[in-house]
């Protein structure tokens, strides 16, 4: 009987064992995933103020460019006067 009984514990760790894998292969993958999540997370980020920043840019732009239109057709005014 105590054969059977050591037999029996001794499956029951390898069992055991095969969980404890398991569960930490799953930890390190979620790990992994999480990581990959705050890097995915800080990219987007980082494209939102490059978006941001063209925005401002291109409104900057659009400003200068009336701004010089205004002075174009100030000119043309004073020069057909």
């Amino acid at each position: 009987m105590k054969i059977f009984e050591k037999v029996l514990f001794a499956e029951d760790m390898a069992i055991a064992r095969k969980y404890m894998q398991a569960d930490f292969s799953a930890y390190k993958k979620a790990e992994g995933i999480q990581i990959e999540l705050e890097a995915s997370k800080a990219e987007i980020e980082r494209l939102r103020v490059d978006l941001t920043l063209a925005h401002l840019g291109r409104r900057m732009l659009e400003e200068e460019r009336a701004q010089r239109a205004k002075e174009i057709a100030e000119l043309r005014k004073n020069r057909n006067k």
